[in-house]
């Protein structure tokens, strides 16, 4: 009898943190942090790896001390020629710290001095040093989120070099499921649906949302990918989770055995009154 039969999809994969980040040194020495293992925490902000910066730091203290003496020898012409000019100029140079980044320039509104200054090459300088301050930054790769160390591929106390991969941080407590559906079954999925998750591990059970859907089509599989999010304390990366999507409900339908199935479109059925043999014509609407 036909009736109302709930749509249920079981998929399964295994999770991965949302929030995952692969960690590249941009500049080249040693690795000073000693905590730098896999499995280590780190706060928000905490210093995940620091790179050892005093040659580089010292490099650029002896530029400022330079672009200092540069701005002194240019105080005279700059108050002869331009007097409204000078004070500005003056408190700029006694602001300037050599171990510390550089102040903000003063404006420069005056076409002429601009050309005074572009000519004794002080812009340049400044926005080199500038560069070179940023540059100092990227000695130390801090955390964006709270999370943990899942891989590290150097040891402190190695030389590190620009481009190369030296681990993998990833936030704990959220997570994905990347899960393959069928072209059918993706017409019952949208964004937002409820999915139960369950480890047999942890004989455990989660709820967690479809976050997203590929647009795209597997070409080796012919599936889509689902996405769901799924937050727990006891859930870590790598963990292999079933779920059962709730897509819905089907009205007026019929729940039949697969291999009923007569080229995938038609059942055989028997009638009421003289016990014939039929081939009857269906709607397939999930498998």
């Amino acid at each position: 009898t036909p009736g109302t039969i709930p749509i249920n999809i079981a998929v399964s994969g295994r999770l991965k943190a949302t929030n995952r980040m692969e960690l590249y040194a941009e500049v080249t020495g040693i690795l000073k942090t000693r905590n730098f293992n896999a499995g280590q925490s780190f706060g928000r902000g905490q210093n995940i790896a620091s790179i050892d910066d005093s040659e580089y730091r010292a490099q650029l203290i002896a530029a400022r001390s330079t672009f200092m003496g540069l701005i002194s020898q240019s105080l005279a012409d700059i108050a002869m020629d331009y007097p409204t000019e000078a004070n500005k100029w003056q408190n700029f140079l006694q602001a300037i710290k050599p171990n510390q980044n550089l102040p903000k320039l003063p404006n420069v509104d005056n076409r002429q001095l601009k050309q005074f200054l572009s000519g004794r090459n002080i812009l340049g300088n400044y926005y080199t040093i500038q560069s070179q301050e940023v540059r100092l930054g990227k000695y130390k790769i801090s955390a964006p989120y709270s999370g943990t160390l899942s891989e590290t591929s150097i040891d402190p106390g190695t030389l590190v070099r620009t481009g190369q991969k030296i681990g993998t941080f990833v936030q704990q407590g959220s997570y994905e499921l990347e899960a393959a559906v069928t072209r059918n079954n993706l017409n019952f999925l949208k964004k937002g649906n409820k999915v139960k998750l369950k480890s047999a591990e942890l004989d455990q059970e989660y709820v967690g949302t479809i976050s997203r859907i590929n647009s795209t089509i597997n070409p080796t599989t012919q599936q889509i990918s689902v996405f769901i999010t799924v937050n727990g304390k006891n859930l870590k990366e790598g963990l292999y989770l079933d779920a059962m999507i709730n897509a819905g409900t089907a009205q007026e339908a019929i729940a039949i055995i697969r291999n009923t199935l007569v080229d995938g479109k038609a059942i055989y059925t028997v009638s009421d009154k003289d016990s014939t043999l039929r081939l009857q014509p269906i709607e397939v609407i999930s498998f």
